[in-house]
């Protein structure tokens, strides 16, 4: 059961830290030293911003994309946490077009409690 959360993630974590990004400290003689990568997801949110910044618009494409690498991260995290079974694609999920129901021409009816 734990192998699952460490030894077939694996793979995903490399991604993960694309992703997300990471740092690193260490100690020499005399100072502490952090390097860091930002990650994947905070440059493109940057970029969108920068967009938005003069344009007024938050782009769609890049709207999907940072939403599908998010939607990548959660998927990892419940699979990592133990909290599914289903091993996460490797693909990333843009969303879909939602269902809408039909109208039927009338009010909906009001839940009835009991």
């Amino acid at each position: 059961m734990l192998i699952k959360a460490w030894l077939l993630a694996l793979p995903h974590y490399l991604i993960l830290g694309i992703f997300l990004g990471w740092s690193y400290s260490f100690e020499t003689a005399e100072q502490t030293m952090d390097v860091g990568f930002p990650g994947l997801i905070s440059v493109l949110v940057f970029i969108a911003a920068i967009v938005l910044l003069f344009t007024g618009k938050y782009p769609d494409t890049l709207y999907n994309l940072v939403m599908g690498m998010n939607r990548w991260v959660y998927r990892v995290y419940g699979y990592a946490l133990l909290m599914t079974d289903d091993y996460p694609p490797f693909r990333l999920d843009m969303g879909g077009t939602e269902a809408v129901a039909p109208s039927s021409g009338g009010t909906a009816p009001s839940p009835t409690l009991g």
